[in-house]
């Protein structure tokens, strides 16, 4: 299964915080205007015009500071609060996308890992059903080796039921935990009817695998 791209599901977020960020600005910007307005100065080229009477001061360690520097502080205490809340939306929105990424690598592995199980299964079969129809039969060791793979197989995508629950869907784990008992239904009917039915289920499995991961993952 190749994987060519695929699309940021935090789309929505970015756009979300790109807005609150220029809200926030013209909300500074408008604040330190008319922070200066009222206390006689302009803000532009550090200078300062009279506005009336002279400009308020404020006192500060006994010194008195003029309308321009209360001005000027109040632009530093903006800025500085802009810095901080672009600082907390870009850390928020870092592991959040960092979160994803890795949930979704996960998922990707485990989907690889059943699908990887199911084709090992389906070449033990695919030579069985070769052996049976050429009447060259493997010998004892290799019959044991292939019978041994079938199983590790089986036993892999049980296991991984458990992993499916938490990180795909209920339903695939459902699928997933009734295919020993499909499979051992199937060896009710005649011997070559058996092989093709064991292969069927597998090859309906696989393709619901695929088709899921595609949706969950947006694959294409």
């Amino acid at each position: 299964m190749q994987i060519t791209s695929r699309r940021s599901s935090k789309t929505l977020i970015r756009i979300g915080d790109a807005r609150w960020l220029a809200f926030l600005s013209r909300w500074a910007i408008i604040l330190a205007r008319r922070f200066g307005r009222d206390h006689g100065c302009t803000g532009t080229g550090g200078a300062r015009e009279e506005v009336g009477a002279k400009a308020p001061a404020f006192s500060v360690g006994g010194r008195m500071l003029p309308g321009f520097w209360l001005f000027e502080i109040g632009k530093l205490l903006a800025q500085i609060g802009a810095a901080a809340v672009v600082a907390w939306l870009g850390v928020r929105w870092a592991l959040t996308r960092y979160k994803s990424e890795r949930l979704w690598d996960r998922r990707l592995a485990l989907y690889t890992e059943l699908l990887t199980s199911i084709t090992d299964m389906q070449r033990v079969l695919d030579r069985q059903e070769n052996a049976e129809a050429t009447k060259r039969f493997y010998p004892d060791d290799q019959w044991r080796q292939l019978l041994t793979d079938y199983d590790l197989s089986l036993k892999a995508i049980v296991n991984a039921v458990g992993q499916c629950e938490v990180l795909l869907s209920q339903q695939v784990a459902e699928k997933l935990s009734r295919l020993p008992i499909d499979l051992d239904n199937a060896a009710y009917d005649a011997r070559v009817i058996y092989e093709d039915r064991r292969w069927s289920i597998l090859r309906d499995l696989k393709a619901y695998l695929v088709q899921d991961a595609k949706e969950k993952l947006d694959l294409p």
